[in-house]
């Protein structure tokens, strides 16, 4: 059975104290875990023995090392909400902190079947545009070869929709980048189009959410709204906005989290006034950053994968910061919510190098990246990415939480 490896670190209040017991269960008093105090927490039997020790702690950050079984996806990211949570205490009652969680989508949120590559909504959308804008067809798709049967995976899987697109016009049609970049937004539009000509039952065709995924956004949506209803001077609950940073054009990421039930756990943020509309997907809008928000075009640089992902990120993380500044605006200046962490969840090589190269960017916030095995990669690559994790925690002089961690 698959194992992935997770670091939990926890923000430990005055006299708390918490251990990691000869049962493998976790025990935690007086512990701030998003919102979700100890009797809420129920990992006991997904946690796999590691050390026995009890801590005793005044404001202590503490790190702990645990594997999760695959099936429980759920328990290994309320291990990863454990590692956004951090003391308030460096800030005033009417200043508080606000942690970004971004998700990508393909491997990380949904699965496909064995034939999602070639016959999901998604890769006939690729099709149909490059056919229809390239090469002049009026079924776009007509004669035209899969993405998965002109692409060895490393080209698709993990990348953005535009570069993906200039790729693929190049192996199936002979498209050289020179002609088809340029073309880049209106193939995009051509491909969203498809999408809206079909309905939610066909888009949703070869995809279905993890296990344990609509479990965990539940209790995120849980969480935020639990958060909307504190008193604003009250910091039991940290603040957290959740949203998407992924390689889909904005348009379809809509239609998907749609079609397979993920918009309507509510988890999702709305989205920022400077976000597309997309026409006649309006009511499915939410915060993120997205594959038809930036594309450098550079097929050349297999890197460009990671990169043009890290760019995805300050994105997201740009528009949670305008939402938050909006909503102070408009408290009449009481509140003020600041940007303080950027915590990133995928399932790909390209997911933790992007995080990475935003953290080492020192943008001013805390940046973090949880790499789920639940795509194409195992727990060993994504470990092996990460490399080592820090001993230090989410002080305000650190500009990222996992600041040498990779030195």
């Amino acid at each position: 059975m698959r194992q992935h490896t997770g670091i939990c670190v926890v923000t430990v209040s005055d006299t708390a104290s918490f251990a990691v017991d000869g049962q493998c269960s976790l025990s935690i008093q007086h512990v701030r875990l998003c919102g979700l105090y100890s009797s809420e927490l129920t990992i006991s039997s997904s946690l796999t023995h590691f050390h026995s020790q009890t801590y005793h702690t005044r404001h202590r950050l503490i790190m702990v090392k645990a594997r999760f079984y695959r099936h429980i996806y759920s328990s290994l990211l309320l291990s990863f909400l454990i590692v956004v949570t951090s003391s308030a205490h460096a800030f005033s009652p009417t200043t508080t902190s606000t942690t970004l969680i971004t998700f990508d989508v393909d491997g990380t949120l949904v699965q496909g079947s064995g034939n999602a590559p070639r016959d999901g909504a998604h890769a006939q959308a690729f099709a149909f545009a490059i056919g229809h804008v390239l090469a002049g067809k009026k079924d776009g798709r007509d004669g035209v070869a899969n993405v998965a049967d002109v692409l060895p995976k490393h080209l698709y899987h993990g990348s953005t929709d535009g570069l993906i697109l200039i790729r693929y016009a190049q192996a199936a049609l002979n498209v050289p980048p020179e002609q088809s970049a340029p073309q880049l937004d209106t193939l995009m539009q051509v491909m969203y189009e498809y999408i809206m000509t079909l309905d939610d039952e066909a888009v949703a065709n070869c995809l279905s959410p993890l296990p344990g995924v609509m479990e965990t956004l539940e209790r995120l949506t849980d969480l935020q709204r639990r958060q909307s209803q504190q008193d604003s001077h009250t910091t039991d609950l940290p603040h957290v906005l959740c949203g998407l940073v992924t390689g889909n054009v904005e348009g379809i990421a809509r239609r998907k989290m749609k079609a397979v039930g993920i918009l309507q756990t509510g988890v999702f943020h709305p989205p920022c006034s400077t976000q597309k509309e997309w026409i006649g997907t309006e009511d499915m809008a939410f915060l993120g950053g997205f594959g038809s928000d930036y594309c450098s075009k550079d097929i050349d640089n297999i890197n460009r994968n990671y990169l043009d992902r890290a760019e995805q990120i300050k994105i997201a993380a740009t528009r949670c910061h305008n939402i938050l500044e909006d909503e102070y605006s408009q408290s009449g200046g009481k509140t003020r919510r600041i940007l303080k962490r950027v915590v990133h969840v995928g399932d790909a090589p390209s997911d933790v190098l992007a995080a990475k190269v935003v953290a080492d960017s020192q943008p001013g916030y805390c940046v973090g990246m949880v790499a789920v095995a639940t795509g194409s990669y195992s727990a060993e690559e994504l470990t092996l990415l990460c490399g080592t994790p820090s001993p230090r925690g989410w002080d305000e002089g650190l500009p990222s939480i996992f600041q040498g961690m990779w030195d």
